[in-house]
């Protein structure tokens, strides 16, 4: 049969992956930071499929929340705070949690408060709660931060619960310098990010990786990178 110039060949997808591995931010979100009817219809469909779906993103778990909706954060498995937390959800299962070296966190937090003694020091723990050295009202807290008030508490406190993440920032400058000193400081425990114009700082854990959490997170079902 005469193929019609104007039919598109599209690639063959066969064989289907077993799992989706996808990030939020300029992928899964337009650029208002908004999940489109379409995308959400498309992770509705393979959740409905019992296929994982895996969000994997620099942001805290609620943050995803608050982005995606409860229904679909609720279906798909999660990896927050650039692999430092993973969440399972099934056919997947598990929680993961790289935290930052217990034995490092005073010397950390007084390097960077005698660089920055201004800067924004946030100590995420689970995704959920996280603790400050600078609290924000609750109106702030909520569009900054995807939080209510319960969710914030003191640095000191956050620093006794085992954080996962630290995020430095609030300064509007660049604050390489600080990364650069934490690196040489540190380089051997600490992985440092920044992000924009490097005005803000992610660090975790040296093994906390998204690459890393999401094979353990395929782990549980037997699934390889390979197949994702």
């Amino acid at each position: 049969m005469k193929q019609n110039d104007n039919q598109i060949n599209l690639p063959d997808f066969r064989p289907c992956p077993q799992a989706v591995a996808i990030d939020i931010d300029g992928t899964l979100l337009d650029s208002r930071s908004q999940l489109s009817r379409r995308n959400a219809g498309a992770i509705e469909k393979c959740l409905e499929r019992g296929m994982p779906i895996i969000i994997a993103t620099s942001r805290a778990a609620r943050s995803v929340r608050r982005l995606l909706g409860e229904t679909i954060a609720n279906g798909c498995s999660l990896i927050c705070q650039n692999g430092a937390i993973g969440i399972g959800k099934a056919p997947l299962s598990g929680r993961i949690k790289e935290i930052i070296p217990p034995e490092i966190i005073n010397d950390l937090i007084a390097v960077i408060l005698e660089m920055e003694p201004k800067i924004r020091i946030t100590a995420e723990i689970e995704g959920l709660e996280f603790g400050t050295n600078n609290p924000r009202d609750p109106a702030t807290l909520w569009e900054v931060n995807s939080a209510t008030p319960d969710m914030q508490m003191s640095l000191e406190e956050a620093l006794k619960r085992e954080p996962a993440k630290f995020a430095l920032g609030g300064l509007n400058r660049d604050i390489s310098h600080v990364a650069a000193e934490i690196s040489k400081r540190f380089g051997n425990y600490l992985s440092v990010i920044g992000e924009g114009k490097k005005t803000f700082l992610n660090i975790t854990c040296k093994t906390a990786t998204k690459a890393n959490t999401l094979r353990r997170l395929l782990q549980t079902k037997n699934i390889s990178l390979d197949n994702v």
